[in-house]
């Protein structure tokens, strides 16, 4: 019950689908500025880009009644989230690491001040990602291997 309760709670789905359109904004701005060279860092923002999109995947209603779909579909749905934790976790990280590039390079702000800001925003952005993503995981093999995978 109290699962169903934090997944349906309209305030928290708000909150994670802001911030995946923000990530998409920031993302797009900076694939634009990297457009000119085509790095490595460039491609892997357009692959970044193009995953974080299936985000809004889990905010789907179908995602509340996943145990009465097909096994196909289950099986799509669950690879979503463990794909999800991953990406969420890496766009997160490349969407600070931009904003607090920004601030230093572009702003002038104090990098300590930038450094502060960052570790503030990581504190509020991970929650939605926490449940939508990570409490979706259910098994216990799948959570242990996803704690590892996002301590590397």
């Amino acid at each position: 019950m109290a699962r169903q309760g934090l997944t349906t709670n309209i305030g928290l789905r708000r909150w994670f689908f802001v911030q995946v359109i923000i990530q998409e904004l920031i993302l797009i701005v900076r694939c634009v500025v990297l457009h000119q060279n085509r790095t490595t860092v460039a491609v892997l923002l357009d692959v970044m880009l193009a995953l974080n999109l299936l985000g809004l995947i889990l905010l789907a209603p179908s995602e509340e009644t996943l145990a009465n779909r097909h096994w196909f579909k289950r099986f799509l749905y669950r690879f979503n989230h463990y794909g999800q934790v991953f990406v969420q976790t890496v766009t997160v990280s490349l969407v600070l690491m931009v904003l607090a590039g920004i601030c230093v390079k572009r702003l002038h702000v104090n990098a300590n001040a930038a450094a502060i800001v960052v570790f503030i925003m990581s504190l509020l952005v991970y929650i939605p990602i926490g449940v939508f993503a990570y409490g979706r995981i259910e098994s216990l093999v799948g959570r242990i291997v996803v704690r590892l995978l996002s301590w590397v």
